[in-house]
């Protein structure tokens, strides 16, 4: 099987969330929440930009939150997702559809949770 994931994590966030050990259990609720947003917003957008013909790829995308909430998932199950995605050399142009929707909401993700470190109320 050939699927194709989307992480939001700590690692990605890294910068963003240096200082997360010392903010409040409110401030924290509120990256969680923005971090599960931004999952689902991914996940919609890719499925948006799914090259369709059946269907099969859009309705193949799945999402999951790390236990923690500060993490998530989106991937897409199909075997062909990441032929699609990225392509093949030679004989099939990449026609995107994640990375676009991942790249599309990551920054202004790390925007609200600056703006919620910022200005915990």
């Amino acid at each position: 099987m050939s699927t194709i994931q989307a992480h939001i994590d700590q690692r990605s966030l890294r910068d963003t969330l240096s200082n997360l050990g010392r903010i409040s259990k409110v401030v924290e609720k509120k990256v969680k929440d923005e971090i599960v947003y931004t999952t689902l917003e991914i996940e919609r957008d890719a499925v948006f930009k799914c090259p369709y013909i059946t269907g099969r790829l859009a309705g193949s995308s799945e999402h999951q939150f790390k236990r923690n909430r500060l993490g998530g998932i989106v991937k897409f199950t199909a075997n062909y997702a990441s032929i699609v995605e990225n392509g093949v050399p030679g004989k099939r142009r990449p026609k995107p559809y994640l990375g676009p929707a991942y790249f599309e909401n990551i920054g202004p993700l790390k925007e609200r949770i600056q703006t919620i470190l910022k200005n915990p109320k």
